[in-house]
């Protein structure tokens, strides 16, 4: 199971609140996590690992943020700036436990390739050529 599916199930109670906070109806909040977490998940298919460590280095948010809101809106029938509200609203959430779980992989890949991003990056290139 992926990190998004993880973070999806695991704290959808949270989740929920905070999209009913901001206006989605329980039906809408439920819809929308499902096709968040889809697009999450489409939009990390075939990405190079260096791509993948530089995400997991770099602000988690902007993964959240990648995903193609206008299709998400067009599947729940809800405007894209409603979209972009419910991205914001998970965001903290995301960020908080995406940087608690990518630290140790991060921090795992770090002491492997001798400490450095460089060699976190020069590690990944010969492991997967």
């Amino acid at each position: 199971m992926s990190f998004s599916d993880q973070f999806f199930d695991n704290h959808r109670g949270d989740l929920l609140e905070k999209l009913e906070q901001t206006g989605f109806s329980a039906d809408q909040a439920k819809n929308f996590l499902g096709e968040t977490a889809s697009s999450l998940t489409a939009s990390t298919q075939g990405i190079s690992i260096a791509d993948m460590l530089s995400g997991l280095m770099g602000d988690p948010v902007q993964q959240l943020r990648s995903i193609n809101m206008d299709d998400i809106a067009q599947r729940l029938a809800v405007s894209p700036d409603q979209v972009q509200t419910g991205i914001d609203a998970i965001a903290p959430i995301f960020s908080q436990k995406f940087s608690q779980k990518s630290k140790g992989l991060v921090g795992s890949i770090g002491t492997l390739a001798g400490g450095s991003v460089g060699g976190i990056f020069d590690s990944a290139r010969k492991f997967f050529s």
